[in-house]
């Protein structure tokens, strides 16, 4: 039997100075785990929370039909991708360097363009997300896994300036590629799968043979090309589904 936990988003909540919660599907019957997704919405308002989101897997078309059922909509698809083989050819073309890590004082730079290359974000859809919240979101993000010492940012630069950039942290079975971008400027310009080889070769570099992960949104063409070009593959794909509870308050109010 299936039954949906739900559980408090610490770090989301902070931000947005509303209260936010998660639910998943699990096999195992505990605390805050219920048998039907109203009986887990009738404890978020019980609790306040303002807005309730859910990522499944599509194949999970019973739960989909419930959550919808119950006044979820979905705001987007995400597409999971795995390249298991990091030592091919085309990544050992490439070799690390000092000039291929993000410094502290590059920052800067950076921070003037990545705005606006999340649009595909679900986000962005949800009308419970402000915009220029988002896009602060994006800055923090970068900055924390900057700042944090098991994630690694590398860059691509031309003409002097930052012209794309990928994350890298270790998982617990993977690399996990968790943002990537190229400056508006440098797109189609084979950026895209030079920045994925340099996070091919980080893990060459530290001896790691571990497979890369990365998601994204399934509207975002140009990412999934680029990721197929460089040799990933598709390992899943899910649903976002989103419950804003503050709109249904104010309307019962």
């Amino acid at each position: 039997m299936t039954f949906y936990f739900l559980e408090h988003r610490p770090w989301d909540t902070d931000f947005f100075k509303k209260k936010m919660a998660k639910l998943s599907l699990t096999n195992v019957n505990g605390q805050n785990c219920f048998a039907s997704v109203r009986e887990a919405v009738s404890l978020a308002k019980k609790n306040d929370y303002e807005h309730i989101m859910i990522r499944l897997l599509s194949s999970e078309t019973k739960s989909i039909v419930e959550l919808e059922d119950a006044s979820f909509r979905c705001y987007g698809a995400l597409v999971v991708f795995q390249k298991k083989d990091i030592s091919d050819r085309q990544q050992l073309q490439y070799n690390l360097n000092w000039d291929d890590f993000l410094q502290e004082g590059d920052f800067d730079s950076l921070e003037k363009w990545i705005q606006g290359l999340f649009v595909h974000s679900y986000m962005y859809k949800d009308p419970f997300f402000p915009r220029e919240k988002v896009e602060q979101l994006y800055e923090v993000w970068l900055k924390n896994l900057l700042n944090a010492s098991e994630s690694v940012i590398l860059v691509t630069r031309s003409e002097g300036a930052i012209s794309g950039f990928v994350t890298v942290r270790p998982d617990t079975d993977c690399f996990e590629i968790d943002l990537f971008g190229v400056h508006p400027q440098y797109q189609r310009g084979g950026l895209s799968q030079k920045l994925l080889a340099l996070a091919s070769q980080y893990l060459l570099w530290k001896g790691v043979n571990l497979p890369l992960r990365v998601k994204t949104q399934g509207e975002n063409i140009g990412a999934i090309n680029a990721y197929i070009r460089s040799g990933f593959q598709i390992q899943e794909h899910h649903l976002t589904l989103c419950h804003n509870l503050s709109l249904i308050q104010e309307g019962q109010s």
